[in-house]
């Protein structure tokens, strides 16, 4: 849970806000999901079992807008998938 650590602090030094708490699952093939959902935002993460595999992150609005990517380095952040996140506290 380092990356939900990393990332909240990072958005409370930073941007001087708070990150909300996530949904927390278990995911396929020894992975974990982290999802952060409100109204019609979502914002999920695949965290993989295995450390040196990367980081894989979806959201969308439900409707057409979305983003997906990797992140290889949780620890380096990643100024994008921050900003999405902090629209999760509107």
């Amino acid at each position: 849970m380092n990356l939900i650590s990393t990332y909240a602090i990072y958005a409370l030094n930073s941007e001087f806000t708070t990150v909300s708490s996530p949904l927390i699952y278990e995911g396929p093939n020894g992975s974990i999901d982290i999802i952060w959902e409100n109204g019609n935002n979502r914002l999920g993460i695949n965290v993989p079992e295995d450390i040196n595999s990367p980081i894989s992150y979806y959201g969308d609005d439900r409707n057409q807008d979305f983003v997906k990517g990797a992140i290889s380095d949780f620890l380096k952040i990643k100024k994008g998938l921050l900003d999405i996140l902090l629209n999760f506290q509107n």
